[in-house]
């Protein structure tokens, strides 16, 4: 019984850190997607006064 409890156990803290784990990856995901988003925004914002002057 103790070692199908310790098993049970295993396998939650398992679920856990997988559960962790993917959730970390979205997060990272999103903030990198951000980032870009940002960076493309940026770079947008420095095209337009550009063309003007042209």
């Amino acid at each position: 019984d103790i070692l199908l409890w310790n098993m049970s156990i295993w396998e939650f803290n398992g679920q856990l850190l997988v559960q962790r784990i993917t959730c970390t990856a979205y997060l990272n995901f999103l903030f990198l997607v951000i980032i870009v988003h940002w960076l493309v925004c940026q770079k947008k914002s420095m095209d337009i006064p550009n063309k003007r002057l042209q």
